[in-house]
């Protein structure tokens, strides 16, 4: 006798096994309620009112979504130019990894505490790094936690 676990469709009303449904994270069995089959045709039916209410969102909340685009893209360009900067000095051996400044650690990653300092790096484990990110995100509270 199979292992198979099935659930009913609730658009077809079929008794299909799992796998015919995708993903949900409170659905039944953390699955969908209707199977593949049946939400394609849903989305086919109803795909221009989606989209035309995508629009309608897009439009009333248009000045929010561009302060965070600009406000992400600078951050984002002098993250990129730091790592560049490091990326292409390792490539032409005017840098090489050193120790983890905090532990000892051998293999190690470039931290830059200040984007618009790209020369300015300290090498961090893996571990270290995460802890450093951490503190800088939510302060020494984000460690009592771990």
């Amino acid at each position: 006798m199979s292992n198979t676990i099935f659930k009913i469709c609730t658009g077809c009303k079929r008794n299909l096994p799992l796998t015919a449904f995708t993903k949900h994270k409170i659905g039944r069995f953390g699955k969908q309620y209707k199977c593949r089959q049946c939400r394609h045709k849903y989305y086919l039916i109803h795909k221009t009112d989606f989209k035309r209410r995508s629009k309608i969102h897009y439009r009333k909340h248009a000045e929010k979504y561009k302060a965070e685009l600009t406000i992400n893209n600078r951050k984002d360009q002098r993250k990129q130019r730091a790592r560049s900067y490091v990326g292409y000095a390792k490539k032409i051996k005017k840098l090489s990894p050193v120790a983890c400044e905090n532990c000892g650690g051998i293999k190690t990653i470039a931290h830059h505490p200040d984007y618009d300092k790209p020369k300015l790096i300290k090498w961090l484990c893996g571990p270290c790094h995460w802890k450093e990110h951490h503190i800088q995100d939510f302060g020494e509270k984000a460690l009592v936690a771990i």
